[in-house]
């Protein structure tokens, strides 16, 4: 909304924000195939999952990994596809990391059953981006009341999206430095991290559950006509 207003001058008063809407992951099972395979029981799993491009700023993900190899019982969790899926692997391959786990995309029920065994749902998007778009991924993270740490572009609405909802933290990484503290942060303060998630959970059935969007549609489709 801000973007059209700012960018485009149009009347503010004419634009209407209505949200994507997601439905909330209610399974609870802890045992799928998936992670027994990826051996990620008694682990802090981070989690990513969607295209693997540019955009993504995945490399970031790998670099924090190797810095923060000390951390032992840390697993980086990567799900997907894109140009830079073989540049990752032989990044972890390169550093010899055995805390990052690569993955092709896998079904929706082990990725929704992967969600109540992850720690953190990471998203990132690369500084070059303009856009005040976040990751979809975001939504599905805070459905599952999984916390998120975010490493985005200053113009993201990620960062006021998570600020509001109390989901998690986030930061611009233009300093990896910085990116890797607020990692290690999340990775000390283990005993808020629920809290922050059903932070998130509570923000997202509040606002984008199905209900509530195909509400604001009939509203503002009748506000239409009416007026």
């Amino acid at each position: 909304r801000n973007y059209l207003y700012e960018k485009n001058k149009l009347d503010e008063n004419k634009i209407i924000t209505i949200n994507n809407w997601i439905d909330s992951n209610e399974q609870a099972s802890k045992n799928i195939p998936f992670i027994n395979n990826q051996s990620l029981h008694n682990k802090f799993v981070i989690v990513t999952a969607g295209i693997m491009g540019p955009s993504q700023n995945l490399t970031l993900v790998i670099e924090i990994a190797k810095r923060i190899s000390d951390l032992h019982d840390v697993r980086f969790v990567l799900i997907g596809s894109g140009i830079e899926s073989i540049r990752l692997r032989k990044m972890v391959s390169k550093y010899k990391l055995n805390n990052v786990i690569i993955s092709d995309i896998v079904n929706e029920n082990d990725y929704k059953i992967l969600l109540k065994n992850t720690d953190l749902g990471l998203i990132s998007l690369s500084t070059k981006n303009t856009t005040p778009v976040y990751p979809g991924k975001t939504l599905g993270f805070m459905a599952s009341a999984v916390p998120i740490i975010g490493y985005l572009h200053e113009n993201s609405d990620g960062h006021k999206l998570i600020k509001e909802s109390k989901c998690g933290y986030s930061t611009v990484p233009v300093n990896i430095d910085v990116a890797e503290e607020l990692l290690r942060f999340m990775y000390r303060k283990k005993n808020i991290l629920s809290r922050l998630g059903f932070n998130g959970y509570k923000y997202c059935i509040n606002t984008f559950s199905k209900k509530k969007i195909l509400s604001l549609y009939n509203d503002t489709i009748s506000s239409m006509y009416s007026s």
